[in-house]
């Protein structure tokens, strides 16, 4: 009853028996027991297409999931391949199938997955566990609470399609290759051939399963024996040592629930602990392999492992801010939403080492609304002595945005935006540092008072088409922006992007190192920021670019619009 429905056989903790293998030395065949714990943890399957590595993935789960309860072992599975893995959404061991069509979902299975792994390395320092056994044996005893799972398998049907459509994806998975087995964190890959998979990814793999190849030159166990496997005979494959093994199928022998000992197409006893398996109908036209599952799910009456964690569409910026804690400080950073990695707050220092963000996007991917956010984040925070806006909005969608008492300056036409612009720039020259400033004055900024200056230009491909723009006078002091207490947000729409770089703003914007926040759009335009390009998202979500960090994806937080009155 406390294992639900289990094999019992040779097996043992983070073993599996996946099939049959061929002795023909000592002339005797015996059940195949693969330790996924052994020989570094991780797993590569090779063959051809139709050899049988998706089955032999099924195979290798479904035995885990049969000698494991949920939380011993979980999986996050990515199906690259012809759908063979949705079978095994239904286990309570599987955090979740993510498919090649569902790209949000691929990018979290493996974000998941890195996550578990800098979070173990904090915890393993933290409370002194000093090695994955020791987890293990903590986390079975039930003296490490922080960790939902124990060991967590990463398993990737046709990884080639990782590396050449999720190629930033591809790093990731190689990093967990590299630091997951002293964590508890496995990979199990399928390819075509070795060659497909990265040389530093290749030195953490230990073990390899190899079904037919296409060309036996290509094999790395044996040459030789790789000509003995004919396309005809699914299934069979080579492990180390030369010796051929036939795979068993991801199926019981026998489906009755009512049996009380069933037995494995291994010949491995297997108990039903639980009375409320589903017995298969006349008229049910599922396979083997999914009445099995859905019998596995139904003797199982604790709690499934986790799910996968999805990146919303929506996040109420309310809402946010209570579940981050988010107090009435004046330390001048903006929640501005959540990122993908951690489902974590994401904050915009714009009064420190981020003072000017530039915003990239199609119409209506939420340029505006960041701009309201921020707007509403800061006067609920700060006085109108301590900060003013100035407000550069050809289309009035900011008209009434502001308060009275902190707009310094509203142009709504490009016209009146030459003269604000000047007017602006005239009293940041006033805060220039004088040639005797002392570097006491210079940190405290103590030589100039008044209140921040925060310049909000929305919709710049209409306020300024080509050339140096309305805004130009703004470009000298763009570098000394925090010593000037003078912060730029300037967003435009996606179409010419690419080209509009080269204008004096933007361009001087990226020398100095302004964030940048690309959100849904064109990916023709190039690479806005280095290594970053455009690409469709749901509204509200892109790619923020920060200077000495990685890109990070992040959800922006919706500030609904007051009702009128």
């Amino acid at each position: 009853p406390v294992l639900g429905l289990h094999a019992d056989g040779p097996g043992g903790r983070l073993k599996a028996v996946i099939g049959l293998l061929d002795k023909p030395a000592e002339q005797k065949q015996e059940p195949l027991v693969l330790d996924t714990a052994a020989s570094g943890g991780h797993l590569v399957i090779l063959g051809a297409p139709q050899s049988g590595k998706s089955v032999l993935l099924r195979t290798l789960v479904i035995s885990l999931a049969l000698a494991h309860i949920p939380g011993e072992v979980s999986f996050y599975c990515l199906d690259l391949g012809g759908g063979s893995l949705r079978v095994l959404d239904g286990l309570p061991h599987v955090a979740g199938v993510a498919s090649r069509l569902d790209a949000d979902r691929v990018r979290r299975t493996v974000a998941e997955v890195a996550a578990a792994l800098a979070e173990r390395e904090q915890l393993f320092g933290r409370l002194g566990v000093d090695s994955v056994e020791a987890m293990r044996e903590r986390w079975r005893a039930g003296r490490l609470t922080q960790l939902p799972v124990a060991d967590i398998f990463l398993v990737i049907d046709n990884y080639p399609v990782l590396r050449n459509d999720f190629e930033d994806l591809a790093d990731l998975v190689q990093d967990v290759g590299t630091r997951g087995p002293g964590y508890g964190i496995h990979l199990v890959l399928t390819c075509g051939r070795w060659a497909d998979i990265r040389m530093q990814l290749q030195a953490a793999i230990g073990t390899k399963i190899e079904l037919r190849i296409n060309d036996p030159v290509d094999s790395t166990i044996s040459r030789k024996a790789a000509e003995n496997l004919r396309a005809d005979n699914p299934g069979r494959a080579l492990v180390e040592g030369g010796l051929q093994v036939q795979v068993a199928l991801p199926e019981l022998a026998t489906n009755s629930a009512t049996a009380p000992d069933a037995e494995s197409s291994t010949g491995i006893p297997v108990t039903d602990g639980g009375s409320n398996a589903p017995a298969s109908s006349p008229a049910d036209d599922s396979g083997p392999t999914e009445r099995l599952v859905r019998r596995i799910a139904a003797a199982w009456d604790g709690d499934p492992v986790p799910p996968i964690r999805m990146l919303p569409t929506l996040v109420d910026f309310r809402e946010l801010q209570s579940r981050a804690g988010d107090r009435a400080g004046k330390d001048g950073t903006i929640l501005i939403g959540v990122d993908e990695a951690e489902l974590r707050p994401v904050r915009l220092d714009l009064f420190g080492g981020e003072p000017h963000l530039l915003v990239i996007g199609d119409a209506e991917t939420g340029k505006t609304s960041l701009l309201r956010l921020l707007v509403q984040d800061l006067i609920s925070r700060y006085t109108d002595d301590e900060v003013v806006f100035a407000v550069f909005d050809v289309r009035r969608t900011l008209l009434d945005v502001v308060p009275e008492d902190y707009l310094g300056a509203y142009a709504g036409t490009a016209a009146m935006a030459s003269g604000i612009a000047g007017a602006v720039a005239g009293e940041l020259q006033g805060r220039l540092p004088p040639d005797d400033v002392t570097a006491a004055q210079l940190r405290a900024r103590s030589w100039w008072k008044g209140p921040e200056i925060v310049v909000l230009a929305d919709d710049y491909d209409l306020l300024s088409p080509g050339g140096p723009g309305p805004l130009a006078p703004f470009v000298e002091f763009l570098p000394q922006a925090r010593d000037l207490g003078f912060h730029m947000v300037v967003c435009r729409r996606s179409g010419g992007a690419g080209r509009a770089m080269y204008e004096p703003v933007p361009q001087r914007m990226r020398e100095v190192g302004a964030s940048g926040l690309l959100l849904s759009g064109d990916r023709q335009e190039g690479a806005l920021f280095p290594g970053v390009s455009l690409s469709v998202q749901p509204p509200g979500r892109g790619h923020l670019v920060r200077r000495g960090r990685k890109p990070l994806l992040v959800q922006l937080a919706y500030l609904p619009e007051p009702s009128p009155a």
